[in-house]
């Protein structure tokens, strides 16, 4: 269920920049193979290759969120299961010594 949650918001977030990025190198490639280098390199200016950076950072940043989510959530659960044994354990335990032994609960 979080697995499924935390998949979708990051799945979202990496298709939202993921459009960005091939919108802004489709008209790059276009203006390329069209020869205009003059315009593809107005439009290549310092800002847009800023945010080019930012957005590849940005992609970078959140694989490394999702991987660690994901890791967080292992740990969570594999706690959760390792104290439900535990718990499992200990009433088995109580109820055979009340069984067996007689012994209160």
């Amino acid at each position: 269920m979080i697995k499924e949650q935390i998949d979708a918001e990051t799945n979202e977030k990496f298709l939202s920049n993921a459009t960005v990025m091939q919108a802004y190198k489709a008209e790059l490639d276009e203006m390329q193979r069209q020869g205009d280098l003059e315009r593809y390199l107005a439009y290549l200016d310092d800002e847009k290759a800023a945010f080019l950076a930012h957005m590849a950072e940005n992609q970078e940043i959140m694989s490394t969120y999702y991987q660690w989510r994901m890791e967080a959530e292992s740990t969570y659960l594999g706690f959760a299961v390792q104290a439900a044994d535990t718990l499992k354990n200990g009433l088995a335990s109580a109820f055979s010594g009340a069984i067996v032994y007689g012994n209160s609960l």
